[in-house]
């Protein structure tokens, strides 16, 4: 964040609030990710109170955003035009997918659209297409899916995971103990439960329900995909 400007509680607030709404996060969540309490975070989003440079910059990381989207705000549906939305290849909705080079295409979008039904900045969007079955009904095999990319799941929903290396669209609940939920929705499939191992020689490792260990990295966050008829 730029030490020259000073800070602008409203594009603050507005953008942050914006972010959350996106990512569907409690300020109580933002609070236990940036070391404050509730209550500061309310004040900072009702603009009562400024945060100090080193409190705005940990809400900024947590939530992916840089200064330049504080400085200029969150897009409006004023915006016009196509945006072209990288598609990741493939995500695994249940057995992994491991992508080839070939694989990785864009995708042509109504920015107004995008807006419309994710309420993110669409330059910042990316799209994977669902194989596999786990998250059927709800999100059947082939659907494409948008995602805002993010590096640590915020809050519960659906979420771009690599595990071992292989992309997969997976429901994900975290515990405060950093504990990762994945969750079914297809009930042929069981729950699993990835415990973080932070002492192990590779980051992000996590043991997983069988006894094995898994290197589990959070791609981004599911903001839309069509409703199954």
């Amino acid at each position: 964040m730029s030490t020259h400007r000073p800070l602008d509680r409203r594009r603050f607030a507005a953008a942050v609030r914006h972010r959350m709404d996106v990512l569907g996060l409690t300020q109580q969540e933002l609070a236990d990710h940036v070391g404050v309490t509730q209550p500061n975070v309310s004040s900072w989003l009702a603009q009562r109170t400024r945060p100090t440079p080193e409190n705005a910059k940990a809400v900024l990381d947590a939530l992916d955003l840089d200064w330049e989207d504080v400085q200029r705000g969150h897009p409006t549906d004023e915006d016009d035009g196509v945006v072209l939305v990288p598609r990741s290849g493939f995500a695994g909705g249940g057995p992994p997918y491991e992508n080839a080079p070939e694989d990785l295409e864009v995708d042509a979008y109504p920015r107004s659209e995008l807006l419309r039904v994710t309420g993110a900045n669409p330059d910042t969007l990316r799209s994977t297409v669902v194989i596999g079955d786990s998250l059927a009904p709800e999100i059947p095999p082939n659907t494409r899916v948008l995602f805002l990319p993010v590096e640590q799941v915020l809050g519960p929903g659906l979420y771009v995971l690599t595990i071992n290396g292989a992309e997969q669209v997976r429901r994900v609940q975290q515990r405060a103990d950093g504990v990762l939920r994945l969750l079914p929705i297809n009930p042929d499939y069981d729950q699993e439960t990835l415990i973080p191992l932070p002492d192990a020689d590779t980051p992000n490792t996590y043991r997983t329900t069988d006894g094995g260990t898994a290197t589990v990295v959070c791609v981004g966050k599911v903001l839309f995909y069509p409703k199954a008829a």
